[in-house]
């Protein structure tokens, strides 16, 4: 039998977790919404399993700062493109406000672009792409950095990230958003599957 809780109430539980490691309440009902929204999607490898690993673990070993404030260090606001150092903050309160100001600046110039950096996980991509085409006005790209986990084709060191990337694109149906790591699998998802001693499937490739 599948033990199911309530939306409003995990949301409400999850936050009050974040708040109690000097976080918030703004951020942390940000940062708990994006958790809980990525389980409800299925995508339990971004959602509320991560809040130990991701949030609290960085917030108690100096890794992030609940308290920080990010700035806009855009050297000229003339061009719809922002810089915001997060000044070590949560990844999900930053990035969630670039997307508020991406879609205040693409409804001006006709596109927009709005860089974060100096913050943590983010959580799934497409929370926010879909966020920036949920009136059905913009299209929305959401791409993130990440170390250096990949060993090229050929190669015989890590020298790429998984390099994610989502996409959701408007039209008069609903939204069409593709979701995805540039490796077979995500980094997280693998994590998750160590953490539940699960072996992940990998294909096999043949020398022709």
């Amino acid at each position: 039998m599948v033990n199911r809780y309530d939306v409003s109430t995990t949301k409400k539980y999850v936050s009050e977790l974040i708040r109690r490691n000097g976080v918030p309440k703004e951020k942390a009902d940000i940062s708990s919404y994006v958790l809980v929204e990525a389980d409800m999607r299925g995508i339990s490898s971004h959602g509320i399993n991560n809040l130990d690993l991701l949030v609290l673990s960085s917030i108690k070993d100096g890794g992030t700062f609940p308290d920080a404030i990010p700035i806009d260090v855009t050297r000229n606001p003339d061009y719809p493109i922002r810089h915001i150092d997060a000044k070590g903050d949560l990844g999900h309160p930053p990035a969630m406000k670039a997307v508020s100001l991406v879609k205040e600046l693409a409804r001006k110039y006709g596109i927009a672009k709005v860089y974060i950096y100096n913050a943590n996980h983010f959580g799934a991509a497409a929370i926010y792409s879909e966020n920036i085409a949920e009136d059905k006005y913009l299209a929305g790209r959401v791409t993130c950095t990440t170390p250096a986990l990949v060993i090229p084709y050929g190669g015989n060191k890590k020298r790429l990230g998984t390099n994610l990337v989502s996409w959701s694109i408007p039209y008069d149906k609903g939204i069409i958003t593709i979701d995805m790591a540039s490796t077979v699998h995500a980094v997280s998802g693998i994590v998750k599957a160590i953490v539940e001693d699960k072996q992940l499937p990998f294909p096999v490739y043949k020398k022709s």
